[in-house]
């Protein structure tokens, strides 16, 4: 009996394996992705964060319907400001799962995963520095970090969410 249970484990850790080493890999990629995006010079980033504004445009509020911010009149910049938080949302989520995979829980998983974003954040903006045309910014490690807040957030209440699912709380 005591056999089976050895062989029953191994091929569990065997099938871990394949996951955890998936969920690094896409961390990897998605930095790398993040690494050329932020490697484009300032002309080619600014044509890019155009286009995406020119494309929503037709679907946002008039700009006295949102009270006259700063941000309606630069809704590029508004789309640029949120890129950096959506690409640190997803990164927060996808260091959350790869530290999960091998097995970091709960609070420390939290702490390394806003390290690692806020790294990451930091060393962006050092680079932008020797892109030509673009320039780090401070308020750009804030959004940044609220990113990776906020994904880990969501990540948390997915799993609240998907408890009370599982004990019959939420049907």
């Amino acid at each position: 009996m005591n056999m089976k249970l050895v062989v029953i484990s191994v091929a569990k850790r065997k099938k871990v394996f394949p996951v955890r080493l998936l969920s690094w890999v896409l961390v990897a990629a998605y930095l790398t992705f993040m690494f050329v995006l932020s490697h484009q010079d300032g002309i080619t980033s600014n044509s890019l964060s155009e286009s995406i504004a020119n494309a929503l445009k037709p679907y946002m509020p008039a700009p006295a319907a949102l009270g006259g911010s700063m941000y309606t009149t630069d809704f590029n910049g508004l789309i640029r400001e949120f890129a950096h938080f959506l690409e640190f949302f997803i990164l927060a989520i996808l260091i959350h799962i790869a530290l999960y995979s091998c097995r970091v829980r709960e609070g420390r998983n939290a702490v390394l995963t806003l390290s690692i974003c806020l790294l990451c954040a930091a060393i962006d903006e050092i680079h932008q520095s020797f892109v030509p045309g673009r320039s780090p910014v401070a308020i750009d490690l804030i959004i940044d970090a609220a990113g990776g807040i906020f994904g880990l957030i969501f990540v948390y209440l997915i799993s609240i969410i998907k408890e009370k699912i599982r004990i019959g709380v939420v049907k």
